[in-house]
């Protein structure tokens, strides 16, 4: 399990939960109605399946990073989530920035993601505003563009 001891604890003194280890949900099935009735679960040891009945169910999200998309040109740890410079948003990608989920393997709330994403947009503003463009790509007539545009 991967909740805190103290949650693990509390919910084993709840007496509706049954634990079921060490299985793998892999599939949410809905009813004649549309709502939800099982739950199809793999044993993560033997690959059995098996289908429980289920009156609701409680998703957790953020647990996986979703770092694939940057694995080959970001600096990673060594369980998949993104490395930033602390305490800023920065990764080892000049004008890149990590946050939330792709950072977060600590606290891992949807709280202190908004909040890391308040630092990145931050951290993003200040290197655009701090870093001046290279000249190849500086785009032709920008400025003059700029210029000449209505003001209200």
């Amino acid at each position: 399990l991967r909740a805190s001891m103290v949650m693990q604890e509390r919910a084993r003194a709840t007496g509706n939960i049954d634990f079921k280890t060490p299985f793998i949900p892999e599939e949410f099935i809905a009813g004649d109605n549309g709502a939800l009735e099982r739950v199809r679960l793999r044993n993560a040891a033997s690959g059995d399946v098996e289908d429980v009945e289920v009156g609701g169910a409680f998703v957790a999200i953020g647990h996986i990073p979703g770092s694939e998309l940057v694995r080959e040109q970001i600096d990673l740890h060594d369980n998949g989530y993104v490395k930033v410079a602390e305490p800023s948003t920065k990764t080892n990608l000049a004008g890149v920035f990590a946050i939330g989920d792709l950072v977060d393997f600590t606290y891992r709330q949807a709280v202190t993601a908004a909040g890391s994403g308040t630092r990145g947009a931050l951290d993003a503003e200040w290197y655009l505003r701090d870093t001046p463009p290279k000249d190849e790509e500086r785009v032709e007539g920008a400025e003059e563009s700029r210029e000449a545009a209505p003001t209200s």
